[in-house]
C-alpha cells in the first residue's frame, strides 16, 4: 500500500479539517444579495463544526458580491451594473466581521480570468474572446495585468482577514 504523501506546506491547514464551500451567485436563479443572511451562515458554519469557509467572490456570469473600482474603470462600466448583484453591500467583509472570533478561518475564490458570459469585459479587460462565445478567452499580458489588478484592489481590502484564496 502506497503511502500518502503529506499535504504542501500551503495547505498544511487545511489537513484534517472540516471545510465549507458556498458557490453563491447572486443574480442567477433569483438570488439576491440583500437577502443574503451573513448572521445565518455564521450560525450553521459553527454548528457544523467548519475549521475554514471560501466563499465565492463572483462566477463567469460577471457579478460579484463585493465592489470593485478597478474593475468598474477597466470595463467602464458604470457603479452599480457590474457589482449590482452586491446591492451596495461588501458580502466577504461582512463575513470576515461575523466570523471574528469563531476561530474559522475565511477564505475567497474567484475564477483566473474576468466573466466568460460577457465578452465585452473580455475585450475590455484586454483578453480576445473565443470566436463561439462558449469556450474560454485567449490571455494577453495586458489582460493577465488588468486581472491582477481587479483581484489586487480585493487583495488589498480584505488583507490578512482572509486566509486563503483559491
Amino acid at each position: 500500500r502506497a503511502k500518502r504523501p503529506a499535504p504542501p506546506l500551503e495547505t498544511d491547514w487545511m489537513a484534517g479539517k472540516v471545510g465549507a464551500f458556498v458557490h453563491y451567485w447572486p443574480g442567477i436563479a433569483g438570488r439576491e444579495a440583500r437577502k443574503f443572511d451573513v448572521e445565518r451562515m455564521k450560525r450553521d458554519l459553527v454548528a457544523a463544526g467548519v475549521d475554514y469557509f471560501f466563499l465565492t467572490l463572483g462566477q463567469n456570469a460577471g457579478t460579484y458580491i463585493a465592489p470593485n473600482e478597478t474593475f468598474e474603470r477597466i470595463t467602464r462600466r458604470k457603479r452599480g451594473i457590474s457589482t449590482s448583484a452586491c446591492n451596495g453591500r461588501d458580502i466577504p467583509r461582512e463575513m470576515i466581521e461575523a466570523l471574528r472570533g469563531t476561530g474559522i478561518k475565511f477564505c475567497l475564490y474567484l475564477p483566473c480570468r474576468p466573466p466568460a458570459r460577457a465578452p465585452e469585459d473580455y475585450e475590455r479587460m484586454g483578453y480576445i474572446p473565443s470566436l463561439d462565445g462558449l469556450k474560454d478567452c485567449t490571455e494577453t499580458s495586458e489582460g493577465l495585468k488588468n486581472w491582477c489588478e481587479v483581484i489586487g484592489e480585493w487583495s488589498e481590502r480584505y488583507g490578512r482577514d482572509v486566509h486563503a484564496w483559491w
